[in-house]
C-alpha cells in the first residue's frame, strides 16, 4: 500500500462506528495524510536508503 492508500483504508475503518468517528479529531489516533506521508518517507529512507542523489550511490556501493 502507498501512504495515501493506507490513510484512506484507516479512514474507512474509523468511519464505521460512532465512537471511532470522535477519535478522528485527535491526531494521536488519526494522523493527517501529511503525517502519514512523512512517516512513510522516513521509513523508506531508513529501510531502503535514498531514492536518488549521492545517498543512492552510497547505498548501491554498500550493497555491491
Amino acid at each position: 500500500m502507498s501512504a495515501s492508500q493506507a490513510w484512506h483504508h484507516h479512514e474507512t475503518k474509523f468511519l464505521q462506528d460512532a465512537v471511532s468517528m470522535t477519535m478522528m479529531a485527535d491526531r494521536k489516533y488519526f494522523p493527517t495524510l501529511t503525517d502519514v506521508k512523512n512517516m512513510y518517507r522516513n521509513w523508506v529512507l531508513q529501510t531502503k536508503g535514498s531514492p536518488n542523489g549521492e545517498g543512492m550511490f552510497d547505498e548501491l556501493e554498500a550493497t555491491i
